[in-house]
């Protein structure tokens, strides 16, 4: 049985690189997709579910966006799909 895709807007392909703080630890990241709601980070450092964070990255001609976002669920390192969080543009 596959897993039902519950995104509502369309999620456009490339490969991002993320900035974000967690626990006082600056980390780099990188996402495979983003949409206008949120964005996939892969990471095995993701802040628990709930807690919000600021993201910096790049999209094209624009070398800088920052944007509040909240985790609002973290795949973790064992898991069997890839390490990382599931965060929404606040």
């Amino acid at each position: 049985m596959t897993k039902v895709d519950r995104r509502v807007s369309k999620r456009i392909l490339g490969k991002y690189e993320i900035n974000f703080i967690n626990e006082g630890d600056y980390l780099i990241s990188f996402s495979k997709d983003i949409s206008v709601d949120g964005m996939f980070i892969q990471t095995e450092n993701a802040p628990p579910v709930g807690e919000l964070t600021k993201l910096t990255f790049s999209i094209g001609d624009i070398e800088q966006v920052s944007v509040d976002a909240k985790v609002v669920w973290v795949n973790q390192p064992d898991a069997t799909a890839d390490p990382g969080m599931g965060v929404q543009f606040v």
